[in-house]
């Protein structure tokens, strides 16, 4: 850690001590009005050790009465609960969300059907007595998704879904990557990590705005991005899958509630608390042919007391590799005009050399050496075997959480974590990029003219690999309670108080073999005396049958290298915040939400001095470069329950940014339930659970460090035009200091209705206005309308070396859509002992507009449909923009049967067709069609109780039952990897383990 990030924890947690004091003022005064009140009555006994504890990730204390144990939550076959309200597991946190914001009918939804998401339908926990009747006995008031006001109802005026434990250990998913695949919001999300230098990271993309634009919490608290690639996000694979409690799904913008960054929505990843025992879970995953596996093994710790509770996961997971050539699908992809042997360029052949002007392939190209002569002269090789549809990659990862009852009414808490993940992705081996000659008196040129070399160094026996090591850590510390101790019979004695801070850390390091140019052509320009060729290299040297001098070890050495880059990330948050009701409204009390918060952000970037003496072949180079910023935020919110069944939502945030200022947002959210307003017995049964809500919210995104560095980032991109096959060739983009903050504005309307017992609906309309999106500028646009732009780096011989861009305001989207979702259950006995349900959630895209400027002639002409001003690219693979894939409809059907042992699911995913606008047929300039894609899951788990310890559950699974690959798609993978799984036909089997 940077000696600047000790200072700034510092501060901030000074920062954090201060807001105690006051808070503990704050205290004493209620305390002292609590002296004049009526004594309260004498303090019940601490709840019982098998209880479950308040959370220790609150930035609100829960509510003096603890929820159920987290093993209650019903049988471990993941079979439904019995009809009870759902136990609300509360996790009050600075993101106001951690809580099990669902009802007992969402609950079913999701964990028996299966779908991966759950959107939670209020109506449907309804009961049948009057709505204005007193309930009996205490109601536990929650927090829910995006908001931090508890309430005794869940009135959540955005949509919001959750991915529940059941649902993950049913699923078969081995990963966030398996976990994220089919959210039907999330659109161009990286599964496998295939991004340039982001090999083994997982991304989710809400609505299909970027993965910079989805804010990610562990516990509702932010988390530091990953050092890996060019962008803002965070690894969301970093905690186990065995440390989850359930996963919520903000879907909307939300700054108001969390600041910057979410603008699409919010992931917040509850870990799991009040567990009392062991578990061990064993599970193996592979591909049917044996290909491709997976395997997991994870353990989770947990232990509590009368005042004290602790729960620590563990988990090692190992992936391996599957190359393209292992499937069918890949066939005909991935040629490679630059192999070994390569290709010439002779543009003044000698007299009667036999050399041809313009393409010449090396003569030895087809002796055996699995390359081709193509038809226009280029000597290919096929690179199937090279490349990866999925990289090997291993990670181990460690997830703990305490917390400690000083009293009754004040506790202090605890989490870490820590994962190390590596990662090897396979590329072919690296081409010599930038144009290296063979002077005409190379003792083995052929041709005796200068010819400028196309070719990789060496043979391509073996795949290059690329190293990608990623290690996180992540702290968290705080101290938080209520007042009901000092100020019974006062307005705060229901008033929740928590400060806390974080610290996190990423360090990302990547090594890439690559070609030394220099030495390279000195190497080459060695061979021109017969006599002295000791450092001579020989590209035309053929290993198949000896031909031409040798090449020694020792001068392939001189130029062989590999690029070494290192990227640290840091995080320091201090917040504190104060929660509660001030007054009655008709409706109930008026609820309020008020607090700070302070962060540091930093991030570094440290290359090897070949890579910043741009010394490399391929890739070039990188330069160092740093960047820091300094938040501050004060946020307000009140709940304003306007009537019986009315409940307003006002919430507002400003964030001070060292680097760009300043920044206000707002947002109003409305709940309606007819039923409650004239009450349940006076409406017709269909109509009693339906509730209807509304959200306007604005949001923001600040330019991240890494955009506002003072160096570049090196990538790679295909460019043509210059009389050459496509060749990549370097792209820099350079950050931008004077970027100003993206802003969005995103509304949403809804129903959730139970119509009957047996059927549930849910459906929302949402659209999104997102402007001054930060992109690079266009590397192909600055190249096809002038090859003389002075952002294009070439050669003394004139050629293409690199092309230098920056990160600009530049791009603006407005997309809307449709969410829905529908569950029907039936009981298949008198008893409930069983259960048949099935149901359906997706996504339907209706519109995703982006500026016509930043669409392609080619494109805007013949794929999308385009005014003078902008361009719907709804329906597109959008290669050629900057927008991620977008397939217009995502839906999963889940059939589920469940008994107290036995569980089958089935599952139908369907994903629509789409245009490939980077494949245009060069008759017709239509746009070829990516096919749609319906997979099929099959699941079975049954629980043994009173075996080993307290339960056994064995699981076993078919993903992809019927062996789909994915659509083909002309590109180096021959498929869109952040849309569709290359894998095939999946089997698993998992075992479960409790003591």
């Amino acid at each position: 850690m940077h000696e600047k990030g000790f200072a700034r924890l510092h501060v901030g947690l000074r920062a954090g001590l201060v807001a105690t004091g006051a808070l503990l003022v704050l205290n004493a005064a209620t305390s002292a009005r609590a002296q004049e009140a009526p004594a309260p009555p004498a303090e019940t006994e601490a709840p019982p050790a098998e209880t479950e504890a308040p959370p220790a990730e609150t930035e609100a204390p829960p509510t003096e009465t603890p929820a159920p144990p987290e093993e209650t939550e019903g049988p471990p076959d993941g079979t439904p609960a019995p009809q009870q309200p759902a136990p609300v597991a509360e996790t009050e946190t600075e993101a106001g969300t951690g809580t099990e914001t669902e009802t007992e009918a969402g609950t079913e939804t999701a964990a028996e059907t299966g779908t991966g998401t759950e959107t939670e339908t209020e109506a449907a926990a309804g009961t049948e007595g009057d709505a204005d009747a007193e309930p009996e006995g205490d109601v536990e008031e929650i927090i829910i998704t995006g908001s931090r006001v508890k309430r005794t109802s869940f009135n959540a005026s955005a949509p919001v879904e959750v991915i529940t434990r059941d649902q993950l250990e049913y699923s078969g998913a081995q990963n966030m990557s398996d976990v994220i695949q089919y959210l039907t919001a999330a659109s161009g999300s990286d599964f496998n990590g295939r991004g340039q230098g982001t090999w083994g990271i997982s991304q989710i993309n809400l609505r299909g705005l970027g993965p910079q634009a989805t804010l990610i919490l562990i516990n509702g608290r932010r988390v530091v991005p990953s050092g890996a690639g060019i962008g803002t996000f965070v690894d969301i694979g970093q905690v186990p899958v065995s440390a989850i409690e359930r996963i919520e799904v903000l879907r909307g913008g939300a700054s108001a509630i969390y600041g910057s960054d979410a603008v699409a929505g919010v992931v917040n990843v509850i870990t799991r608390r009040g567990f009392e025992g062991a578990r061990v879970d064993v599970s193996v995953q592979g591909t049917d042919d044996f290909d491709q596996d997976e395997e997991v093994v994870s353990a989770t710790l947990g232990t509590r007391s009368e005042r004290a509770r602790a729960t620590v996961s563990l988990s090692y997971s190992r992936q391996t590799r599957l190359l393209l050539e292992d499937r069918d699908f890949t066939r005909g992809q991935n040629i490679s005009a630059i192999g070994y042997p390569g290709t010439y360029i002779i543009t003044a052949p000698a007299p009667d050399s036999g050399a041809a002007l313009g393409v010449n392939p090396d003569p030895q190209c087809e002796e055996g050496t699995g390359a081709m002569v193509d038809e226009e002269g280029f000597c290919t090789v096929e690179n199937r075997r090279y490349s990866a549809l999925v990289d090997f990659n291993e990670r181990a990862s460690v997830y703990a959480s305490a917390e400690y009852d000083l009293t009754n009414h004040t506790r202090l808490f605890a989490e870490a974590g820590y994962s190390r993940l590596r990662a090897e992705a396979v590329v072919s081996n690296f081409p010599t990029l930038q144009e290296i000659i063979v002077p005409a008196n190379h003792v083995d040129n052929p041709w005796r003219s200068p010819a400028q070399l196309l070719a990789t160094p060496l043979p391509t026996t073996e795949p290059a690999i690329i190293n990608g090591d990623d290690d996180t850590v992540r702290g968290v510390v705080g101290i938080g309670g209520d007042f009901e101790d000092v100020a019974a019979n006062t307005i705060a004695e229901d008033w929740d108080w928590e400060v806390y801070g974080t610290f996190g850390a990423s360090r990302y390091r990547g090594r890439v073999p690559d070609n030394l140019t220099e030495p390279l052509q000195e190497a080459i320009d060695s061979c021109s005396d017969p006599s002295n060729l000791d450092d001579c290299f020989n590209p035309f040297y053929s290993s198949n049958d000896g031909t031409g001098t040798p090449n020694s070890h020792e001068v392939i050495d001189r130029f062989l290298g590999e690029m070494r880059w290192q990227n640290d990330q840091e995080l320091v948050t201090g917040s504190a915040g104060l929660s509660g009701h001030l007054f009655e409204l008709p409706g109930g009390d008026l609820g309020f939400a008020i607090g700070g918060q302070y962060r540091y952000e930093t991030r570094g970037s440290q290359v090897d001095l070949d890579a910043n003496q741009n010394h490399f072949a391929f890739v070039l180079g990188n330069s160092d470069a740093s960047a820091n910023n300094e938040i501050y935020a004060a946020y307000l919110e009140l709940v304003w329950p306007l009537y019986n069944g009315i409940e307003l939502q006002t919430a507002g945030r400003l964030e001070r940014y060292e680097s760009t200022g300043t920044n206000g947002n707002p947002s109003l959210g409305l709940t309606v339930t007819p039923g409650s307003i004239v009450g349940r017995n006076r409406v017709a049964r269909v109509f009693r659970d339906l509730r209807l809500r509304g959200h306007f919210a604005s949001a923001f995104r600040a330019p991240s460090i890494y955009q506002t560095f003072n160096g570049f980032v090196t990538t790679l991109d295909q460019f043509d035009g210059e009389g050459l096959t496509p060749q990549f060739r370097a792209v820099r983009t350079h950050g931008n200091s004077d970027l100003e903050p993206e802003s969005s504005t995103a509304m949403s309307v809804g129903l959730d209705w139970a119509i009957i017992d047996e059927l549930a609906i849910t459906g929302d309309y949402y659209r999104y206005d997102y402007t001054d999106i930060i992109v690079a500028e266009d590397a192909q646009q600055i190249y096809r309308m002038d090859m003389n732009d002075p952002r294009i780096d070439r050669d003394a011989n004139g050629n293409l070396i690199a092309v230098n861009t920056r990160l600009i305001n530049a791009a603006e989207v407005v997309t809307d859509g449709i969410d829905f979702g529908a569950i029907v259950k039936l009981e298949l006995d008198d008893a409930g002992d069983q259960t048949l349900s099935v149901g359906a959630a997706g996504t339907y895209v209706l519109s995703f507009e982006i500026p016509r400027d930043q669409v392609s002639d080619d494109v805007a002409e013949n794929v999308v449909d385009c005014d003078d001003e902008t361009c719907d690219v709804a329906g597109s693979r959008n290669d050629a923009t900057f927008a991620r894939p977008q397939p217009r409809l995502r839906v999963n059907f889940p059939l589920a049967w469940a008994t107290q042992s036995h569980r089958v699911g089935l599952t139908v995913h369907f994903i629509s067709s789409y245009d490939d606008d980077g494949n245009l047929d060069p008759d017709t300039m239509e746009p070829v069609e990516i096919e749609s894609w319906t997979t099929l899951d099959l699941t079975y788990g049954y629980t043994l109780l009173d075996t080993i310890g307290r339960s056994t559950t064995l699981r076993l699974g078919v993903l992809n039952l019927l062996d789909q690959d994915p659509p083909p798609v002309e590109t180096t993978l021959a498929h869109d990897p952040q849309t569709h799984d290359p894998r095939g036909r999946l089997i698993y089997a998992k075992i479960e383990q409790e003591f």
